[in-house]
């Protein structure tokens, strides 16, 4: 009898967070199913809390399936309808388990399975990591290990300039009205040049700590245009990120996500393992956490720039009025940005179950709303 656990349409992070701490807990099984109810992201944040539980489904078991009732045609990819860019098998959670020697089918048809060479040809060949061509989401997919680097980010010149090319591109859609305010003339003007800096060092750091061990890695911008009730009914379960919502002062929001994930080694145990983090051993990793978030340490000695990320990351938060999550390892901290009394991030209260990786999200308001 294979173990099965679902996650419903309505599940939000707190939801997924309790089955963290029943993957975490349990004893090892040799074989575990994920079904995923609604392919959709309903609530915030939740495709990358999908995907936290997709790694701890499959670190504690041999051989792991991922079920879902918003997967059809996959064997050619022909259906124009792919091209959507809510398409299940562009997400996280899908993603992740393919690329980590897991399954993904239909809920209930085995007969329809997803291959991972089709994917990485869509994904990585054919879109050069790019994901979505609508104007809900945009991710860009770095999950072959042959390609650690999307084909995207080796146009345009340098990495920098590169990156900043393809952000933008993505912004573009993902707010309303951008191309016709140009917004590259609002970069500066209302923080999101920081913003850029913060998800380049971000997407650096993965790419350090991540490649080494063949883990994905994606940046993700997702619009949400909608009610404000709408919206906080979709922030259930994280009061902290329901009291930012409360706190906007438009009815009508367009919340833009803008999030970076990677599936290696989490900030503690990537500084841990450096030359310089083992100067840090007799350290308890709550206050070398804070110490690694809100000072310039980082395991890389020799770039004196190096460590900056998230003191850029709580200046742009707070220009922009956005709300930042990280969980990584153990540790979830917030910064509020639209509480003029924030300048730290903190901890979300209680204890935590152990996650794979970083992941780090930034929820800002749409410039139109000012």
């Amino acid at each position: 009898m294979r173990p099965t656990h679902t996650i419903t349409t309505n599940d939000g992070i707190a939801e997924i967070e309790t089955l963290l701490r029943r993957f975490t807990a349990r004893t090892p099984s040799s074989r575990t199913v994920l079904r995923i109810a609604s392919p959709q992201p309903e609530v915030f944040l939740r495709e990358t809390w999908l995907a936290l539980a997709v790694a701890a489904a499959m670190d504690s078991t041999d051989a792991f399936t991922l079920l879902s009732p918003g997967i059809k045609a996959w064997p050619v990819f022909a259906d124009p309808d792919f091209d959507n860019d809510e398409t299940p098998a562009l997400s996280l959670a899908y993603l992740l388990t393919l690329q980590t020697g897991g399954t993904v089918v239909p809920d209930g048809n085995d007969a329809l399975r997803l291959p991972l060479e089709v994917v990485k040809n869509l994904v990585s060949v054919r879109r050069g990591g790019l994901a979505g061509v609508g104007g809900r989401t945009q991710r860009l997919v770095e999950f072959d290990g042959t390609e650690p680097v999307a084909a995207a980010l080796r146009e345009h010149g340098d990495y920098v300039s590169a990156f900043k090319h393809v952000v933008v591109s993505m912004m573009r859609r993902v707010e309303v009205g951008a191309i016709a305010r140009n917004i590259d003339e609002d970069l500066t003007a209302i923080g999101k040049s920081d913003l850029i800096d913060f998800l380049r060092e971000l997407h650096s750091n993965g790419y350090a700590y991540a490649r080494a061990a063949g883990a994905v890695r994606v940046l993700k911008f997702r619009k949400n245009l909608e009610a404000k009730d709408q919206a906080l009914e979709r922030a259930t379960g994280f009061p902290l990120l329901r009291d930012y919502i409360a706190g906007q002062r438009q009815d009508r929001l367009n919340l833009i996500e803008a999030s970076v994930s990677d599936f290696g080694p989490g900030i503690l145990e990537g500084f841990r393992a450096s030359e310089v983090g083992r100067g840090y051993d007799d350290w308890a990793d709550d206050r070398l956490m804070d110490k690694l978030l809100h000072e310039q340490l980082s395991s890389n000695a020799d770039d004196p720039n190096a460590g900056r990320g998230t003191v850029i990351a709580i200046g742009a938060a707070r220009r922009i009025e956005g709300f930042v999550t990280l969980r990584t390892g153990r540790h979830w901290y917030v910064l509020d940005g639209s509480r003029h009394d924030a300048e730290r991030m903190v901890p979300v209260p209680g204890e935590h179950p152990p996650v794979k990786g970083t992941h780090w999200t930034i929820i800002y308001p749409d410039a139109l709303q000012s």
